[in-house]
């Protein structure tokens, strides 16, 4: 049963990546529903147990993996078009998220990637 769930989250995940559907400010849990893979019942459970935290969590770390992507491939970009691109829906969530996730924010981890470019 373990292997068969993993085998179902692995395909979400994949599907959420390759189409990049996290960056749709809107993107939901009735968005996993939809594929026509999860019911209700099993979203919650599989996100919890196989990304380790919430629906929101794990939306947030697909937005934030991009965001620092978007950093590194577009140093000039400015920070609020970078918020808006990841899927945020304010400067101000993004700024939340970044720091409760890197304990930093994002200008400062731009700076630091600033150094390292450079």
């Amino acid at each position: 049963m373990m292997k068969q769930e993993m085998k179902l989250f692995t395909q979400v995940h994949s599907h959420i990546l390759r189409d990049r559907l996290f960056l749709n400010p809107s993107f939901s849990r009735q968005d996993i529903i939809d594929l026509g893979l999860l019911n209700k019942n099993q979203v919650a459970r599989l996100i919890r147990e196989f990304a380790h935290t919430n629906f929101n969590g794990y939306v947030n770390g697909l937005r934030l993996d991009y965001a620092r992507t978007l950093m590194w491939q577009r140093p000039d970009m400015p920070m609020k078009a970078i918020a808006f691109d990841a899927g945020f829906n304010s400067v101000r969530t993004f700024n939340r998220v970044f720091v409760q996730a890197y304990g930093q924010t994002p200008t400062d981890y731009r700076k630091r990637l600033d150094l390292i470019i450079k």
